[in-house]
């Protein structure tokens, strides 16, 4: 193993922290180097890092209740302790924190050991990166309004690294691979890679009338805990149009099938959309941490045309939502995502070659 070529991206939880990761790490095989995602050792992490090795270290979120505060602390030091180990075994010549609590141990064990980059993909940073900023030589961010930082000399605009920036509107492939209908307009439900109850259930509040409408067809991305849940759900009911999937890592195929999204609002998701240029109605979790949902939707609004309709307006406002933005066409765009695996990659040269 040639120890001076060696990456710890430290990524893990969730798709929105795994797939950026992912995104980077095959371009720094490109560039020579060996990328190691350190996670949490979930399998949502081995599904979707495919190709990459894998490393896990003991974290958990924190918190303000006492016995919970406690288990935090108690975990993060064993993190800490199994992070300098994997140090001392890989000899990386950076390590990369994409947010979430997985990062922290990894970059507390590295700090003044080699450079440390943090990347924030959401609209304002969270919980990990606020208090990682402090050991970070770069902090990098996804979109150019992204608040929450206190140095902001340290701060580089980069995008965020996206797995598709250039997808094939309306591919045949993609319809047969999904088995659609490539005469029927699509309409992509999905709620991230954990799925979204409350988005399953808003899909199954709309009128028969709209969901057996003879032009339109469906696909559903439920989340594997809802998956038997809703197909039983859409089977009872009789809809001979509506596609049931539990998670689908190739979402390539379904954005470009789609002629509308109804979605959360994840960074990841709010990036792909304003590249693709996929009309959209938006549903933001809320309350959530800093109302970072709420705020990444804003962000796309100030880019194009969207719908962003608050949770309890789903049975007044998404029928008609629907129909209104159906009209709408897809309208791919130039934006700063589609180049932030090139600004990342320069970033990262030039903080080793600095540094080293």
């Amino acid at each position: 193993m040639e120890s001076s070529k060696n990456v710890l991206i430290c990524a893990g939880g969730t798709g929105g922290h795994v797939v950026p990761a992912l995104t980077i790490a095959k371009r720094l095989i490109e560039d020579g180097y060996k990328p190691f995602i350190i996670g949490t050792g979930k399998d949502l992490e081995k599904t979707i890092a495919t190709g990459i090795e894998t490393r896990s270290v003991a974290s958990c979120p924190p918190s303000a209740n006492p016995i919970k505060a406690l288990k935090f602390f108690r975990t993060l030091s064993v993190g800490i302790r199994q992070s300098k180990k994997l140090i001392k075994e890989l000899k990386p010549v950076a390590v990369i924190g994409m947010g979430g609590y997985p990062s922290v141990p990894v970059v507390l064990a590295a700090r003044g050991k080699v450079p440390i980059l943090i990347h924030e993909a959401n609209a304002i940073a969270g919980k990990a990166n606020r208090f990682l900023e402090r050991f970070a030589d770069v902090v990098l961010v996804g979109f150019e309004s992204t608040t929450g930082f206190k140095n902001q000399s340290r701060i580089e605009v980069v995008g965020n690294p996206l797995r598709w920036v250039d997808i094939p509107p309306f591919s045949q492939k993609a319809y047969e691979l999904l088995g659609l209908d490539r005469s029927k307009k699509t309409i992509l439900f999905f709620g991230g890679s954990q799925g979204a109850n409350l988005l399953n259930d808003a899909f199954l509040s709309l009128p028969d009338k709209l969901i057996t409408r003879e032009d339109l067809q469906w696909l559903m991305i439920s989340g594997k805990h809802l998956f038997e849940k809703m197909k039983d759900e859409v089977k009872s009911r009789g809809y001979q149009n509506v596609k049931v999937l539990d998670f689908l890592v190739a979402m390539d195929r379904a954005y470009s099938v789609a002629n509308l999204t109804i979605t959360r609002c994840g960074a990841m998701t709010i990036s792909e959309l304003e590249c693709l240029g996929i009309p959209c109605v938006l549903i933001p979790k809320r309350p959530h941490i800093y109302d970072h949902q709420y705020l990444n939707a804003m962000y796309l609004k100030s880019k194009r045309e969207c719908v962003i309709l608050e949770q309890n307006e789903l049975r007044e406002k998404l029928a008609a939502s629907i129909e209104f933005e159906l009209q709408r066409k897809r309208m791919p765009t130039e934006c700063s995502h589609m180049h932030a695996v090139d600004n990342i990659s320069e970033i990262l040269k030039s903080l080793i070659g600095a540094i080293g």
